[in-house]
């Protein structure tokens, strides 16, 4: 899935599919 790490080490997932996908870390 498609996820933002923030500096605090939060993620925010952008879309709700299963994390088999590849993530994407900003």
């Amino acid at each position: 899935s498609v996820e933002i790490c923030m500096s605090q080490g939060v993620r925010i997932a952008s879309t709700p599919v299963p994390d088999s996908y590849p993530s994407m870390s900003l």
